[in-house]
């Protein structure tokens, strides 16, 4: 199958080790750790403007959740977060032993994340189509 869409961010990656009930930042959303397991982690988005909110559980991470990282969309899936807007993304830090810490789970996050649908113009300079498959 060909991507049907790649999601990006200009900015720098915002890394944070948070416990169960501690909270971070990632842009105009708070990012709160419900729980943290062995292998697993509950996370919360709050928006600071609306007060949408989205919950998840992310993981397991193990041997058989990883076998086909990156390339399995489905696998990647399960420690990833979004908004439906997708104007953030928060995720387990995989690369980086996300439960290596006592009762802690490792979060990347990125803000200011901009969707580019396969074909469609580049937004920041129409003069180029965003063609992800070649």
């Amino acid at each position: 199958g060909s991507i049907e869409y790649a999601l990006l961010s200009e900015n720098d990656p915002e890394r944070m080790a948070l416990g169960a009930g501690e909270k971070g930042t990632l842009g105009d959303w708070e990012v709160e750790v419900v729980n943290v397991g062995d292998a697993s982690a509950t996370v919360k988005l709050i928006n600071s403007q609306t007060n949408e909110e989205v919950e998840k559980e992310l993981g397991p991470l193990n041997d058989e959740t990883t076998t086909r990282i990156p390339t399995d969309q489905n696998q990647r899936s399960q420690f990833i977060l979004r908004p439906e807007s997708n104007q953030v993304q928060i995720m387990l830090d995989i690369l980086n032993d996300p439960f290596g810490e006592a009762d802690k789970v490792k979060l990347v996050g990125y803000t200011d994340v901009i969707q580019l649908d396969n074909g469609a113009l580049w937004p920041q300079d129409e003069r180029f189509i965003y063609r992800p498959d070649t």
